[in-house]
């Protein structure tokens, strides 16, 4: 029993000595927010319904209401110490640039956003999660993002429809990959936004603040 017990720390001692090997990287997820760490969100960002959807032709989006985040975004102006930038509105982005450029090989514009509209895209529920920051080294300056780390499974299901449609049209399904979707609404970056490209992770393990 004792020599196995000595197995078992020799291994935990590895195992910990090798995770820690892996954690320098360029990108940096902040810890999980601690229950007393939260943030006040107006429950009005929720109201996407009042807002009309409009169609883009590089990517796909829901619209939600912008005052509640200019509110949050001076919040966290005054919490963090800095000055964020932001593109005076607040959306969700459910198909990104490059995943319409994908979606294109095969399908029309008219058909992606004759599917998104059938859809009803700005009633679809939507929860908050938490504030997330995410943080990346370019050169010698560090770049970071705020943003609302959101639920949204109907969201998905709209991905999902856009893949059998590109599928029925002869695409492959690897081209699209529907589960790759971080759903959140950006509050703020310092310099530009960050990105799935730039290899940060907007979900959930990137929590900053619990909302209320």
């Amino acid at each position: 029993m004792k020599a196995k017990a000595g197995i078992c720390k020799g291994l935990v001692l590895i195992l910990g000595l090798a995770w820690g090997g892996c954690r320098h990287t360029e990108t940096s997820s902040t810890p999980q927010a601690k229950g007393e760490a939260l943030i006040r969100v107006d429950p009005e960002v929720l109201a996407a319904h009042k807002l009309d959807w409009t169609a883009k032709s590089q990517y796909v989006e829901m619209k939600v209401p912008y005052e509640p985040i200019a509110q949050l975004k001076k919040e966290i102006e005054a919490r963090e110490g800095m000055t964020l930038q932001s593109r005076g509105e607040a959306h969700i982005t459910v198909d990104s640039p490059p995943e319409m450029t994908a979606l294109r090989t095969r399908l029309s514009l008219e058909q992606i956003n004759g599917i998104v509209e059938k859809s009803r895209i700005q009633s679809i529920t939507i929860q908050l999660q938490c504030l997330g920051r995410q943080h990346m080294k370019q050169g010698d300056r560090r770049l970071a993002t705020y943003y609302l780390v959101v639920e949204a499974p109907g969201l998905l299901l709209v991905r999902e429809k856009l893949r059998q449609q590109l599928i029925a049209a002869g695409g492959e399904k690897q081209v699209f990959h529907v589960e790759r979707f971080q759903p959140h609404i950006t509050v703020g970056f310092t310099e530009r936004d960050l990105h799935l490209e730039d290899g940060v992770i907007k979900d959930s393990r990137s929590c900053l603040y619990g909302v209320e």
